[in-house]
């Protein structure tokens, strides 16, 4: 019997090697992304509700994420630590956090702050490439912005079954779009939001 557990035992096969956190899984020009960065991720993703949130999911972003970092930073745009923090403030507040708050509550499900802080950064790099790079392609006119606001509100009214006549309903809704384009700047910058 103990001759048969021995050869059992040299016919098992060889438990894995563990595969450390740290661990790059993919390479990105210069930079790397580990699995430690994948776990982060996904715990965020999740932490969003994004549909389909996995590690696959979570990998494409990050390599997205360092391509975009790359371009951004070719076209000399680098958020500041204080920028950073002023849009984990902007992103907290949209569920009426402080940013100390958001980076204690995503703690809790094992996101470090360096996480949150990395994905906000991205996007503040991002956002300024993107409008740095097509601000003077996106010059609707009066009648262009009027048309788009028509058809949203069109949309809306469909999804939040407000009538044409209620003057509470889609007047202020169409009041805090018109507003919120003003203060953006111009068209599509409240509404994208």
């Amino acid at each position: 019997a103990a001759a048969l557990m021995l050869a059992l035992a040299a016919l098992a096969p060889a438990p894995a090697p563990a595969q450390s956190l740290f661990e790059t899984v993919a390479r990105v020009n210069d930079g790397g992304v580990t699995r430690f960065d994948v776990d982060q991720r996904t715990r965020l993703l999740s932490v969003l509700r994004t549909p389909g949130a996995s590690p696959d999911m979570a990998l494409d972003q990050l390599i997205d994420d360092q391509l975009k970092l790359a371009a951004a930073k070719q076209a000399g745009i680098t958020p500041t630590p204080e920028e950073v923090q002023r849009g984990l403030e902007d992103f907290a507040g949209r569920v009426n956090l402080s940013g100390e708050e958001l980076l204690k509550g995503v703690a809790q499900v094992g996101i470090e702050p360096e996480s949150m802080q990395s994905y906000i950064r991205v996007n503040l790099a991002w956002g300024d490439f993107v409008r740095t790079r097509f601000a003077g392609r996106a010059r609707p006119n009066d009648a262009e912005i009027d048309r788009a606001l028509a058809l949203f509100v069109d949309r809306v009214q469909v999804f939040v079954g407000c009538e044409l006549g209620s003057a509470v309903t889609c007047g202020h809704l169409l009041y805090g779009l018109r507003l919120l384009d003003a203060r953006d700047g111009g068209f599509g910058g409240g509404i994208a939001h």
